[in-house]
């Protein structure tokens, strides 16, 4: 099977397991946008390939199905790592799955420690790959704060001790830009270095 087939087999599957339990398919689309943009922005930092972007992009469109079982949404990234361990998604690893697991846990609240269990069940390789893909998504998750996809593009470079993410807003960004620098905090941690962000028409 051709590495194509082999990405539309994953694809496939995960667009199934999204729209059986996503509660807002245009917020998560939003998501794996704006996530594969830093991705792609950042090569040069991250270091990662082009396999670990299949598994960012699966993790940003099923990081909020765990809300379908947990009804005040307190508990949901927990939930959805279960949901994706536990589930048959065509096309991935054992291993690739709980990637995609952990860093859809790690969108959001606590960052990846030895202590949880399903991030300690992982190799010493895999954990680096949660860690900084996790990294990226909490960033793109806080760039769609407000749930109404505001960011339209955004482009990064390195600026001195920090990431520069400079966004093209079709709104307001306010909401967005806040959440997002208060999520930078794996990113921080992960990269050494801090995030700055740059509204398109704002001096």
């Amino acid at each position: 099977m051709t590495p194509r087939n082999i990405q539309t087999r994953r694809r496939a599957a995960v667009e199934a397991l999204a729209g059986a339990h996503d509660p807002e398919p245009s917020h998560s689309r939003q998501d794996a946008r704006l996530s594969l943009r830093l991705f792609d922005e950042a090569r040069g930092l991250h270091g990662l390939a082009e396999t670990d972007r299949e598994l960012l992009e699966a993790a940003a469109r099923l990081h909020d199905i765990g809300w379908s079982i947990s009804p005040d949404g307190s508990q949901h990234h927990k939930r959805t790592l279960r949901m994706i361990r536990d589930a048959r998604i065509d096309g991935f690893t054992e291993e690739e799955q709980m990637i995609v697991a952990n860093v859809a846990r790690y969108h959001r609240r606590a960052l990846p420690k030895p202590s949880h269990k399903g991030f300690a069940a992982l190799s010493l390789e895999a954990r680096s790959r949660v860690e900084r893909l996790a990294a990226l998504l909490r960033i793109a998750d806080g760039l769609d704060r407000t749930h109404r996809s505001v960011v339209r593009d955004l482009t990064c470079r390195i600026e001195g001790d920090a990431l520069l993410i400079r966004i093209v807003p079709a709104l307001s960004p306010d909401a967005e830009v806040a959440v997002a620098l208060k999520k930078a905090d794996l990113f921080k941690k992960v990269f050494g270095m801090g995030v700055r962000i740059e509204v398109e028409g704002q001096t």
